[in-house]
């Protein structure tokens, strides 16, 4: 288990799981409500240097303590801890600080990535999770884990998964857009879903590809000029992809067909159009892309189980199986999908998440794909 932050009493912040304010941090510092087992955190000064930084915060561990200059932001998106960090060292290194100050910033969330680039930037950072990375004089803390408890402070949460983040997909696959609306069309011709079933998914509308390009320009993601957007990050994006990808919500059966892959393929080509949707998973689309070679028997993603057991006359069972069937109600994977004669592979993209969130074996052969995926959308 890992240690929390000091819960916040306030019944309005706890169902709102909104970031406290800075006012209400430092009152909590002051009264001692805001811990981090086994530091101790004691706040020494408020407003140190003017109102440039919050406070200064002393940490103890054990007989160990260090001074820590530190900047509080009420949201934890990449571009407002980089700027965050920014403005702490650079306040740090002033000559009216005094010596053996340390530059801190306090989020509301910390996730893995930010733990790492606060320590390569030789700044420490605490959050309101139980997460921390703590650079002391004599000391070094690192904790990580703490699950995000304030949704309004996880953009990337919200952008970076589910059908929104279909959006953020398309900048993989073509890197600049004229604008909004050629990134919404763009996005729409490449939805299987609503080729095959002549419906447009209420999601990928115009608003919600505003809200996705505003996180991807905080994120330093998206470069924004009047309305052209542009891919300036890649590989940030594929990371933030791969941290909130996700199997939940789907539902794997093995079964067996009397039927071979060939005549399994030209059966699902055949109802395309009439709802009932298909394509083979991002491992089964592996060997298609050269970057691994899988099982012989297809791994086919489907919206409807019971009518895709019956269209391909299959049975489950966990006996010599040689079809894998997943059910998902997402329309996530049948996007961007590449047709070959009757077969349908997923997007380079879902098949890069899905061997990245895999075993070692499949990891390593994500690696190939992902340098295609960055070089592909420079």
């Amino acid at each position: 288990m890992f240690p929390k932050m000091a819960s916040f009493p306030d019944q309005e912040i706890a169902e709102n799981r909104k970031p406290p304010s800075e006012a209400e941090v430092l009152d909590r510092l002051r009264r001692g409500r805001l811990t981090l087992s086994p530091l101790n955190l004691q706040l020494q000064r408020v407003n140190e240097g003017g109102a440039s930084v919050d406070g200064v915060l002393e940490v103890n561990w054990g007989r160990e303590r260090s001074t820590f200059l530190f900047e509080y932001k009420n949201t934890s998106s990449s571009r407002v801890l980089t700027n965050a960090v920014a403005q702490i060292k650079r306040i740090a290194a002033e000559p009216k600080t005094r010596s053996k100050v340390n530059p801190m910033v306090i989020v509301p969330f910390l996730g893995t990535e930010s733990l790492k680039f606060l320590e390569q930037e030789k700044v420490s950072g605490i959050d309101l999770c139980g997460n921390a990375v703590v650079l002391g004089e004599r000391f070094r803390f690192w904790q990580s884990g703490g699950p995000n408890t304030f949704s309004s402070s996880a953009p990337i949460k919200n952008v970076y998964k589910g059908t929104s983040s279909l959006f953020a997909r398309c900048f993989l696959i073509q890197p600049r857009f004229a604008s909004l609306n050629d990134l919404r069309n763009f996005a729409l011709g490449k939805s299987h879903f609503t080729a095959v079933a002549n419906q447009e998914p209420s999601r990928l509308v115009k608003g919600t590809a505003s809200k996705v390009v505003k996180a991807l320009v905080d994120d330093e993601i998206v470069a924004r000029n009047g309305d052209e957007l542009e891919l300036i990050n890649p590989r940030r994006l594929l990371d933030y992809l791969r941290q909130n990808y996700s199997y939940y919500g789907m539902h794997k059966v093995d079964a067996k067909t009397i039927l071979t892959q060939e005549e399994c393929w030209s059966r699902l080509a055949k109802v395309r159009g009439t709802g009932l949707k298909s394509v083979a998973t991002g491992l089964g689309s592996a060997t298609h892309y050269g970057v691994l070679s899988t099982a012989d028997r297809p791994t086919i993603f489907v919206n409807d189980l019971e009518k895709t057991i019956d269209l391909l006359d299959a049975r489950p069972t966990s006996v010599f199986p040689n079809l894998c069937l997943v059910e998902t109600k997402s329309d996530v994977p049948f996007f961007d999908v590449r047709q070959e004669e009757n077969k349908l592979w997923a997007s380079p993209v879902q098949t890069w998440l899905e061997l990245a969130t895999g075993g070692p074996r499949e990891r390593e052969a994500a690696q190939e794909l992902e340098r295609d995926l960055i070089k592909g959308a420079q």
